[in-house]
C-alpha cells in the first residue's frame, strides 16, 4: 500500500520554520507585489473592456486607499436597501475611473 501524501500545509510550515531557524527567512515581497498588481491589471481589463498594457497599469492614478483609516469612518460603499452591494459595470464610465495618463 502506498504511503499517504503529506499534508501540504504541514510541509509549508515545516519548510518555513527550517529556513527561519537557519537564518535564511523567505522574502516573497516581490512575488506578492507582482501577484497583486497582476490581479489589479486583470480587474482593469475586465471592467474597462480594454486591452491593458503593463505600462498602462503602472501609469494609472486610481487609488484604492481610503482618505482616512479609523474604526469610526463611514465605508466608501454601502449596501443597497435589499442588503446587496452595487456591482462595477464595464464601459466608458469605469474606464475613466482608472485615470490613465494620455498615451
Amino acid at each position: 500500500m502506498p504511503e499517504p501524501k503529506p499534508n501540504m500545509y504541514d510541509l509549508e510550515h515545516k519548510e518555513l520554520f527550517e529556513v527561519i531557524r537557519a537564518g535564511q527567512p523567505v522574502n516573497n515581497g516581490e512575488y506578492a507585489c507582482r501577484s497583486t498588481m497582476l490581479a489589479i491589471a486583470a480587474q482593469m481589463a475586465v471592467y474597462s473592456g480594454q486591452e491593458i498594457t503593463w505600462d498602462k497599469v503602472l501609469s494609472s492614478k486610481r487609488s484604492f486607499a481610503l482618505p482616512k483609516h479609523a474604526l469610526d469612518i463611514e465605508p466608501p460603499i454601502k449596501p443597497n436597501a435589499d442588503g446587496t452591494y452595487p456591482t462595477a459595470m464595464q464601459g466608458k464610465a469605469e474606464y475613466e475611473k482608472w485615470q490613465f495618463e494620455a498615451s
